[in-house]
């Protein structure tokens, strides 16, 4: 009883988030932030749920990032529903990689990689609208309200990043 509240809760938040966002009525709270630290503390926070599905979680962060200008809070989110979406989706016995590094053009970046099934090329959109789910998620076990990815690349949107998807069917989603 006490999931399906939690469950229950998590699903009104997003909602709320999401309907934030495209009112325009999310407040950017930005701040000096290391990317490399939000990205250890939610793969601490996500470990345990890796664990128990035998799923390897590994960081390649490259070394003496400087901070970025950026919402904690909100960065915070992104990676956890990427490393949620990530554990969710890969088999028992996969492999997550969490990377922080430098773009090409001086920026830097957060990058979650997985072994799971992929994403057809079609469905690649469907994943990104809201409420969108593609055919893995509905096959899935862990059913979700299908908002993770849209709340990512609004967030993204919102700091002026750029939110990519890439994927490959039966070799895994980055």
């Amino acid at each position: 009883f006490h999931d399906s509240g939690q469950h229950l809760l998590g699903l009104i938040n997003e909602i709320l988030d999401l309907s934030r966002i495209e009112a325009g009525r999310y407040e950017l709270n930005e701040e000096a932030i290391s990317l490399a630290s939000v990205a250890e503390d939610c793969h601490r926070l996500m470990k345990m749920r890796a664990r128990n599905r035998m799923i390897a979680i590994h960081e390649m962060f490259e070394p003496d990032l400087p901070r970025v200008w950026a919402d904690e809070r909100a960065i915070r989110q992104v990676v956890l529903n990427l490393l949620a979406n990530a554990v969710k989706f890969t088999p028992q016995g996969g492999e997550i990689w969490i990377k922080v590094g430098w773009t090409a053009s001086g920026g830097q970046y957060v990058s979650v990689k997985d072994t799971g099934p992929g994403i057809p090329e079609e469905e690649i959109s469907v994943v990104l609208a809201s409420f969108g789910q593609g055919s893995n998620s509905i096959k899935s076990a862990e059913q979700g309200a299908g908002l993770g990815l849209p709340i990512v690349k609004s967030l993204i949107d919102l700091h002026g990043g750029t939110f990519s998807l890439k994927s490959k069917l039966r070799i895994g989603t980055e």
